[in-house]
């Protein structure tokens, strides 16, 4: 006999290389943890009608297994168990199994659909991570949570509907899902986690609930078709660079909930040509109606777009305020403003003309890097620093800079071509 048995418990299958399909004999309770792992030439295996449980990686890294039937009676499947089984294309499960275990099928390329039973209340972290053509799946109606990396690149997953019950959506959740286009997120959720949506490159339509109060930093990132969102009325966080790199993202409104926006939060969104804070807001506003979020009690303007003007009370311009945006031709540079920070006109390809205000005094790092459209410039007097950068990469700049006698510093290559 092929395998080691202790009592009911098949301890390890002692042949590294496998007949092609395999019968695990009744009587067995229990498969132990890396039974079969990495045995090679396996395509199918029959368990029997006694089995109860399946230890953590029991079949991890059987890279031919194609079909696992898991008997009714399970109702344990350890942590891995199906892990890297990358020819597996059918999995059924019991439908009174109570609980998934974590990365129980990740890396199985070839799995294409499967129904989750219906007393599983989470989607562990990992779980289907790297499934990399699931396309669909079923999930139960009592779901609660979603767990960190779920479903992580599961590149042809197009339509996940989620019930009512489901109360959190887990950091990097549906990263890199690039064929979803549309998702309703149900309306338990309070709050989208880190990277819970980054890098879905197809999704174009998103329904956020009202009672969301929590975006996470890097939430929406490079959601590429993303044309518009409406952020709910009760969001407190907008998380760093949370829907930086939508290529298409146009326009954006900032309710008055809003307390907290991180860095970069629209960092690379080329096509914005409308922001807009909501006039009660007591942190954040769009003075002027500038088409700028400023913070109300630093007067920095921390995300602008192609149509902004900034306002004479604005005293700084924010690091990556206006990282490549495309369409901005002109800007005005009120004498209120003190600082250009770091990259803040960064790869504003079509930026031809700057207007420095007088009480202008500092340009840091990369302020006006590869601004490849920009021909002239003069810098007031009383600027003190130039930044390593801070104009590199302006091919079109004309030569000589004239620079003022204020200046004390220049950086490194600050106009190096």
């Amino acid at each position: 006999m092929d395998f080691l048995i202790k009592d009911d418990v098949l301890v390890r299958y002692t042949r590294k290389y496998a007949d092609p399909e395999i019968v695990v004999p009744e009587g067995i309770r229990e498969i132990a943890d890396q039974a079969f792992s990495e045995v090679k030439h396996l395509q199918h295996v029959h368990l029997p009608n006694s089995l109860e449980r399946i230890g953590k990686l029991a079949f991890s890294k059987c890279r031919t297994l194609q079909e696992i039937v898991v008997p009714a009676g399970v109702r344990y499947i350890g942590n891995a168990a199906f892990y890297r089984c990358r020819s597996l294309r059918k999995a059924e499960l019991p439908e009174a199994l109570p609980a998934l275990s974590p990365s129980l099928f990740c890396e199985c390329h070839s799995l294409q659909n499967i129904k989750i039973p219906e007393g599983v209340t989470c989607i562990p972290e990992h779980c289907f991570s790297y499934c990399k053509t699931l396309k669909s799946i079923t999930l139960p109606t009592g779901l609660r949570d979603i767990e960190d990396y779920a479903f992580e690149n599961c590149e042809q997953l197009r339509a996940v509907s989620l019930g009512k019950k489901v109360r959190r959506i887990g950091a990097f959740a549906f990263h890199s899902c690039v064929s979803i286009r549309t998702f309703k997120v149900p309306f338990g959720v309070k709050r989208l986690e880190f990277g819970a949506f980054w890098g879905c490159r197809k999704l174009t339509e998103i329904a956020l609930p009202q009672n969301l109060n929590y975006i996470g930093g890097n939430a929406f990132i490079e959601c590429h078709a993303l044309e518009s969102i409406c952020i709910p009325k009760k969001v407190e966080t907008l998380g760093e660079n949370a829907f930086a790199y939508c290529k298409m993202l146009g326009e954006i409104t900032i309710p008055a909930s809003v307390r907290q926006i991180a860095a970069g939060v629209f960092n690379g969104c080329p096509a914005l040509y409308r922001i807009q804070v909501e006039n009660d807001n007591k942190f954040y506003d769009s003075r002027e109606d500038c088409n700028a979020i400023i913070h109300t009690g630093s007067n920095i303007l921390i995300a602008g777009c192609r149509n902004s003007r900034i306002p004479e009370t604005v005293e700084q311009i924010g690091s990556y305020a206006f990282y490549r945006i495309n369409g901005l031709r002109s800007i005005t540079i009120p004498d209120s403003t003190l600082r250009i920070c770091d990259a803040a006109f960064s790869e504003c390809v079509d930026l031809e003309e700057v207007y420095f205000g007088k009480g202008l005094t500092y340009i840091d790092f990369g302020a006006f890097y590869r601004c490849t459209s920009l021909k002239k410039i003069n810098l007031p007097n009383g600027l003190r620093e130039i930044g390593t950068w801070a104009f590199a990469g302006c091919k079109n700049l004309e030569e000589p800079v004239g620079i003022p006698g204020s200046v004390t510093h220049i950086g490194t290559a600050a106009f190096a071509k």
